[in-house]
């Protein structure tokens, strides 16, 4: 069996092996990060750990303007390396100087803003320099990693994911280990994962201007912002969508509340494991298809791949409560029906991160922050109404509902872009990718009452693993993206 495999393996294109190391990297990413989660749980106080998540949050939020989202899979950088071709490296390094640069200026701002207004995030005066160094590294990371994937160099990036995934965690719980100060807790996880993050960073940076000495180019700089500064409104909406629940629960419940909802939320985005490393993978890919004009092939893999991603997402729901029993202390139990809502989302987020690089591909940057910024405002005034009504439980559900109204906005956008500025109209065929979401999501919540049915969810468990046996050459056929 194995050296049939390893036979498969051989005679597979290097864009296949390219895209199932991919894959490979991302589960390792974020399952190390899944991991780490119910180990940081068990060794912090529920209050300790609920700083580190307002950390965290505020992180994703800052880490839009100090980095432009340079680093995103469906941002500049895929479209560049088509638009230059002659040189990636340089581009590659000057994008990186020019994320260190803003970076730098970002938080000078907020330093400045600090010292006039306090500590307005609420993380600890001692944090913010943390999370510039953080930023830094975590942003030439990711510059680096685009840049592996774009030339299918799945072995070096397996190796710096796993230096930083581990690296990251692994030194948080050795500094916790030997200076465990329980009203310290926070502190000590962030600044041992900040300065961690750093090193791995700079290790990719040097590694990309060992290829290009060029951290300035004045072409390459202007191309980036004017292409990048569009989309701030569209990634800190999505930011947004995610991350802005936990800090309105921290203000509007308590740091415990917002712990036990991040936990429920990290359970929740399991499947994200996959379904990033697909979008990874799917992007460089679905781009050189459409610029050689085989827009068929795109549309041919897409609809099995939202199926793929449904069956994942609900097999993962069916054995959600003895995982949770298995991780997580008594205290956080209560988060158990956060996550059917929360994984649903994981489906919703797949299916518009899909229209949005097509969006992106026809320059349609405009439309992608305007269904962007919707779905954020809807989330904020919706969390707002909701949480103090219904209690903090109530945010997974209107993350929910704004992720549907995300897919729904940014099918509409890519549409009218595709009958645009594309040959072939049916790139999406949107009644069937929607059509998918929408029973993955019902199927989703009806699972929740299937909970205390154990005998139940595991004979529907066996259905799944059959039908994936039975139709695994069609499932292999559809993730090999061929060039």
């Amino acid at each position: 069996m194995i050296s049939s495999f390893l036979k498969k393996y051989k005679n597979l294109p290097v864009s296949a092996k390219a895209g199932f190391w991919f894959v490979i990297c991302s589960c390792v990413q974020s399952g190390i990060k899944f991991i780490a989660s119910p180990i940081f749980a068990n060794m912090m106080t529920v209050e300790q750990y609920g700083l580190v998540t307002v950390f965290t949050s505020w992180f994703s939020i800052i880490y839009i303007f100090a980095t432009l989202s340079f680093g995103s899979s469906n941002g500049v950088f895929y479209v560049a390396m088509v638009k230059y071709p002659k040189d990636r490296d340089g581009f590659t390094s000057s994008l990186q100087g020019l994320l260190c640069l803003n970076c730098v200026l970002c938080f000078v701002f907020i330093g400045i803003s600090v010292a006039i207004f306090g500590d307005w995030m609420g993380i600890g005066m001692s944090q913010y320099s943390v999370m510039c160094i953080e930023l830094i590294g975590y942003g030439f990371m990711l510059i680096w990693s685009l840049r592996m994937r774009y030339e299918n160099k799945y072995i070096s990036l397996l190796l710096i994911t796993l230096a930083y995934s581990v690296g990251t965690v692994l030194a948080p719980i050795i500094a916790l280990l030997f200076c465990n100060l329980e009203q310290e807790q926070a502190i000590i996880k962030n600044t041992s994962a900040g300065i961690m993050a750093f090193v791995v960073g700079l290790i990719a940076f040097l590694m990309s201007i060992s290829r290009n000495k060029k951290i300035f180019n004045k072409e390459y700089w202007k191309f980036a912002l004017s292409f990048n500064i569009p989309l701030i409104p569209h990634y800190l909406s999505n930011v947004i969508l995610v991350q802005s629940d936990r800090i309105m629960i921290a203000n509007m419940v308590g740091e415990a509340a917002a712990a036990i909802y991040s936990v429920a939320y990290n359970l929740g985005v399991t499947a994200q494991v996959i379904t990033q490393a697909l979008v990874n993978a799917i992007n460089p890919w679905m781009y050189k298809k459409i610029e050689k004009g085989e827009e068929a092939d795109v549309k041919k893999t897409i609809v099995p791949l939202v199926a793929i991603v449904g069956m994942l997402i609900l097999g993962v729901l069916l054995i959600m409560p003895e995982v949770f029993n298995l991780l997580f202390p008594s205290t956080y139990m209560e988060a158990l029906n956060v996550i059917p809502p929360v994984a649903s989302g994981v489906m919703w987020a797949f299916i518009y991160n899909i229209y949005a690089s097509v969006e992106l591909y026809y320059m349609g940057n405009r439309t992608v922050s305007i269904a962007s910024m919707t779905g954020a405002l809807l989330n904020l005034i919706l969390n707002f109404i909701c949480i103090p009504i219904f209690g903090y439980m109530a945010a997974a559900y209107t993350t929910l509902i704004c992720d549907m109204v995300y897919a729904f906005m940014h099918s509409f956008f890519a549409t009218r872009q595709i009958k645009k500025k594309a040959v072939y109209k049916n790139i999406l065929p949107n009644s069937l990718i929607l059509g998918i979401g929408g029973c993955v999501t019902a199927l989703a919540l009806i699972i929740m009452f299937l909970y205390p049915y154990i005998i139940a969810r595991y004979l529907i468990v066996v259905v799944l693993i059959a039908v994936v046996l039975i139709k695994r050459d069609y499932i292999m056929k559809a993730i090999k993206f061929k060039h």
